[in-house]
């Protein structure tokens, strides 16, 4: 537990310490950890996709198509944060022409992962449905020694980018209240290069 918890402690002075240290490292380590965290889930898809088997898929909707629109929206949480680029569109080089291509770029990117990852899922894994780690899971079965290990390693990194990136985020959208005035004048105070520091 004393391990853990200095561990912790590390891990976060360390994505604290990126986003101090200014827009363009948190930009850059943000950028390392979502490259690496990307590894693991291509392994995956390109290694998986020759183990499919086609019959897993019939019928595709054994269920029907009846609940389709709320199975939709619980997936939009899956593509939650994609709104928050355009919060530090401020310090960014010629924003109206690069959030907009980013925001189609990521999403689509996004969208490409999880249904490769969904394929190689369903057509690998007997009752998929309900299962508590299924990507780990269809990973052992076509790499047995050290497939949920790789994916494992992949959700650490997705945290931690996810932290990375939630705390360069919340830190702006504070100082951007603070300094329209709907939060009190504390939470606009920067440092000399501009980083909010509350």
């Amino acid at each position: 537990e004393d391990q853990r918890g200095v561990l912790l402690c590390v891990l976060f002075a360390g994505l604290t310490a990126c986003n101090l240290a200014g827009v363009a490292v948190a930009g850059r380590a943000n950028t390392v950890l979502c490259a690496v965290k990307l590894v693991p889930l291509l392994a995956f898809i390109g290694i998986g996709v020759w183990s499919i088997e086609p019959a897993r898929f019939v019928p595709f909707a054994p269920q029907g198509f009846g609940d389709l629109g709320g199975t939709t929206m619980l997936m939009l949480f899956a593509y939650v944060g994609f709104e928050g680029m355009v919060i530090p569109a401020g310090e960014m080089r010629e924003p109206r022409r690069v959030v907009p291509r980013a925001l189609l770029l990521g999403v689509a990117t996004v969208a490409a992962v999880y249904l490769g990852v969904w394929a190689v899922c369903a057509g690998t894994l007997p009752n998929l449905a309900g299962h508590e780690n299924p990507v780990a899971a269809s990973a052992e079965l076509f790499l047995p020694e050290f497939g949920a290990t790789l994916i494992q390693a992949g959700i650490v990194v997705s945290v931690l980018g996810i932290n990375l990136f939630n705390g360069f985020v919340t830190s702006r959208a504070l100082y951007a209240l603070g300094h329209e005035r709907l939060l009190p004048p504390f939470f606009a105070v920067v440092d000399g290069r501009a980083v909010p520091v509350r």
